[in-house]
């Protein structure tokens, strides 16, 4: 993370990515401010990704962080933009790149949402699991806590190709288990809102470590939301389970853990994590294509106007710099604000922004 990109100018700035139209995809956006700019004054801006609000970026002076997000993508491009929302702080980019994911992958929410990843662990792992163990680059952290301890799996391998989430078999050669009987495995939710609950994504990973006696050993435990028992886990030898929970809401006093059954004589363990945050319906609103015509019309007459991209209406709180839009679900161009870009030559042909009142 030795560069980065900073736009200083614009409301809104943009990237457009073609080739995925269609595609469930995990986008992945980076972020290291390094104090570039020696002002020791990490900046915050809102990060958008077609159209659609994806977060509101708060970054720091020596941490590099990334934000990821599954969806399914609609229009030709994937659009990613970065929007200021303080005077003199600018937005800046470090990396941004695009994986396509198996259709059938992340399937318990459909394609009218996105799901923003709130934490991924590979529990028990001394090392970073990603590229090229996971062929998706999908990062799987490293995760420690006191009260809980590592266990190595005994098996030589063990059977992933049941998860219908593509699992790395590497991040079932380890997990955590629970140090006592009392729930001492938390999931984390301090990241959630405090005041209302949102619905979120769960996958858990499970896969029992050693060769149990039927006779005497027994591994069964409880997924708890509060005190309510949503699912119970008895899991195998040398296979992996998946276990996906994409029904549930929860807030950052949300207690999910899991906790060992009545008749079961060993402790709760977990393999692998994902947490995500199901967002609200995905807006497909884009500007009037005859409108976008217009548009790209002036951009080809006039070379500085192209410095403009994305959506010129959407998010409705962004547009251009040099438009007005109108308020509908469509929007429409309305007014063009093309004074100060010191533009010469002859008009080029704009007759298609028929909704045009002023200029």
């Amino acid at each position: 993370m030795s560069t980065l990109r900073v736009f200083r100018s614009k409301k809104k700035n943009c990237y457009n990515i073609p080739g995925f139209q269609g595609l469930k995809v995990l986008l992945r956006a980076y972020f290291y401010y390094g104090n570039y700019d020696s002002n020791s004054s990490p900046p915050a801006f809102d990060l958008f990704f077609d159209g659609n609000k994806w977060a509101t970026v708060q970054t720091m002076n020596d941490i590099w962080l990334f934000l990821d997000i599954i969806y399914v993508t609609k229009g030709e491009n994937i659009s990613v933009c970065l929007a200021q929302i303080n005077p003199k702080q600018f937005p800046f980019i470090s990396a941004l790149e695009v994986c396509s994911l198996d259709s059938n992958m992340y399937n318990q929410i459909d394609s009218s949402h996105a799901l923003i990843l709130n934490q991924r662990f590979a529990y028990g792992s001394s090392t970073l699991i990603r590229y090229p163990v996971d062929p998706y680059d999908r990062y799987w952290n490293i995760f420690s806590s006191n009260g809980l301890v590592s266990v190595s799996n005994s098996a030589s391998s063990v059977d992933v190709n049941q998860t219908k989430d593509e699992v790395p078999s590497a991040v079932m050669s380890n997990a955590v288990a629970t140090l006592s009987t009392s729930p001492n495995f938390f999931v984390d939710t301090t990241a959630l809102p405090t005041t209302q609950e949102v619905p979120i994504y769960l996958n858990m990973y499970f896969t029992e470590v050693q060769v149990l006696n039927p006779s005497l050993d027994l591994r069964r435990f409880n997924v708890m939301v509060d005190n309510e028992v949503i699912d119970v886990v008895n899991p195998a030898y040398q296979t992996a389970l998946e276990t996906t929970y994409a029904n549930i809401t929860a807030s950052s006093k949300t207690r999910i853990y899991l906790a060992a059954t009545s008749d079961s004589t060993l402790l709760p363990l977990i393999s692998g994590l994902e947490f995500f945050v199901v967002t609200n319906p995905l807006s497909n609103s884009t500007t009037d294509t005859v409108d976008v015509e217009g548009l790209t019309s002036l951009q080809e007459g006039f070379p500085v106007l192209k410095e403009w991209s994305g959506d010129p209406c959407i998010p409705a709180e962004y547009p251009w710099d040099w438009v007005n839009c109108s308020n509908e679900t469509t929007p429409r161009i309305t007014s063009l604000l093309l004074s100060g870009y010191n533009l010469n030559g002859l008009l080029p042909n704009f007759t298609s922004l028929d909704a045009l009142q002023t200029m």
